[in-house]
């Protein structure tokens, strides 16, 4: 709404100049206070009190093509803000599956590389002796990759045990193991028990003596040999 225009209706000069019309006076002051007051309200409306325009003030269909174009054109860019704590870590992915292996074009030892210099572009070559895989990048002579060390890859699953194979031949015996040391002497044993005794004497003939005889004796619990010669 816009503020009530102020228009003067009363001409002072048309009294006496020693007379005042007070309350023609009031009235035009209230006039012009009514628009005044129209017009803060309607400033309130548009501005801010730092001067700045309220927000929301000016809408799309306010503003001319050129300014709508001008709006359209991208920022500069930023400053780059500061790198953020990092995040939790994810769950475990599924295990994808196997690829397939790769077979080189050509094995040899890297010396005989040269052999392979006129194959065409994508032509790859393993040395067996360095690790190292190596492509024709195109079919020019030679022209070849830097070396890729080929590694196998990550190791597998552990696969079932296998069954128990059968128990080979007997091997062949050991030498013979050094005498070990003399062990202690046992426990004497219980003494003997006679049970029959022959005492019939028994004769032998001996060189340098005619012969010579012996005849077992047992007295008193002891087991004697009594030799005489003759």
């Amino acid at each position: 709404m816009q503020a009530p225009a102020y228009n003067r209706t009363k001409n002072f000069l048309e009294n006496n100049p020693d007379r005042t019309d007070h309350g023609a006076l009031n009235a035009e002051l209230d006039k012009v206070a009514l628009s005044i007051e129209g017009l803060r309200d309607n400033a309130v409306l548009l501005q801010k009190d730092d001067g700045t325009l309220q927000n929301s003030v000016v809408a799309l269909v306010n503003l001319t093509p050129a300014a709508i174009a001008a709006l359209q054109v991208p920022g500069p860019v930023g400053p780059q803000g500061a790198v953020g704590p990092a995040g939790p870590v994810g769950p475990q992915g599924v295990k994808g599956d196997v690829g397939s292996s790769f077979d080189a074009d050509a094995k040899d030892v890297f010396d005989n590389r040269s052999l392979y210099n006129l194959q065409p572009k994508g032509f790859s070559f393993l040395a067996i002796d360095t690790g190292n895989l190596y492509f024709k990048i195109s079919a020019t002579s030679g022209d070849w990759s830097p070396g890729f060390v080929y590694g196998k890859g990550d190791t597998g699953d552990t696969g079932a045990v296998g069954p128990v194979g059968a128990v080979g031949p007997q091997g062949l015996q050991g030498i013979q193991g050094i005498q070990g040391p003399v062990g202690a002497p046992g426990l004497d044993g219980l003494p003997g028990v006679v049970t029959s005794l022959d005492t019939s004497t028994k004769t032998a003939s001996l060189v340098g003596r005619s012969s010579i005889s012996a005849r077992l004796v047992l007295s008193a619990g002891e087991l004697t040999i009594v030799l005489t010669t003759a």
